[in-house]
């Protein structure tokens, strides 16, 4: 009678160019922790320096720069936190998968790209549709309202930089490159895919985006898993939140 091993019937299921996080539960425990506490820390720190740079106003409303300042903080917060970690615990140093050509790379993300961006706006459109009729208030993505209200060259290079340059750097370091890591060898690929999205939906605090960011977050995972390398799913997370960004300064009626 064959020998019958579950972990090889999970580790059949991911790719074999991904490795996974070889780390134990207590040490995603203090991951986790270490990261959320940089982000709070970094995300403070940036709302000072903006703050410094463009001083909020006497009524206590805070300015644009103060927010960005406080929102590039929060990225660089989730890239800190992965860094430190990976540095500081040994085990949490993944072996480094088959090496991927960078246009191959870059084919994948975009691939996923093309695949995730329909995906997003065939579910935000059932998902929308249904808030609506269950009677709640159409609100915005932090991301999205920071965008519609930028005006200068000075504010829109900056939150350029935000959205297509720290944010996909940072969240796929931590979104894909640890929590599905860590998940993808110890629980059925499904569910690492929609764990993995649902932090990833869940942490940009927008009920409305809530389901196409879910999408989304699925289809990055997939795109990290198919190549290997976090590139794809970088290329694709900025490449998603730069055409997005165009379309908010340029058509904001479509928001």
């Amino acid at each position: 009678m064959p020998h019958l091993d579950p972990q090889a019937n999970l580790d059949s299921q991911t790719s074999s160019t991904l490795p996974g996080w070889n780390i134990r539960g207590i040490d995603f425990c203090i991951f986790i922790c270490l990261t959320l506490s940089c982000m709070a820390i970094l995300s403070m720190l940036g709302a000072r320096i903006g703050n410094w740079y463009q001083p909020s106003q006497e009524s206590g409303e805070l300015s644009l720069f103060t927010q960005l300042g406080a929102a590039f903080g929060m990225q660089l917060g989730l890239g800190v936190g992965y860094l430190v970690f990976t540095s500081i615990v040994k085990r949490a140093r993944p072996a480094l998968p088959a090496q991927t050509p960078i246009a191959r790379a870059i084919v994948v993300g975009l691939k996923w790209l093309l695949i995730g961006y329909l995906a997003a706006i065939a579910v935000g459109f059932l998902w929308t549709e249904s808030l609506t009729l269950l009677g709640f208030e159409k609100t915005m993505q932090e991301a999205v309202r920071l965008a519609t209200e930028v005006d200068t060259l000075s504010e829109r290079l900056v939150t350029f930089a935000v959205v297509a340059v720290a944010a996909p750097i940072c969240e796929e370091l931590v979104f894909r490159g640890a929590v599905f890591r860590f998940l993808q060898h110890r629980i059925h690929l499904y569910g690492a895919l929609g764990l993995s999205a649902l932090v990833f939906a869940a942490l940009h605090l927008s009920l409305f985006s809530f389901a196409p960011l879910l999408a989304i977050g699925i289809a990055l995972a997939l795109a990290y898993r198919e190549s290997g390398t976090l590139l794809s799913s970088m290329t694709f997370h900025s490449a998603f939140n730069t055409i997005n960004f165009a379309i908010i300064i340029n058509f904001p009626e479509l928001v």
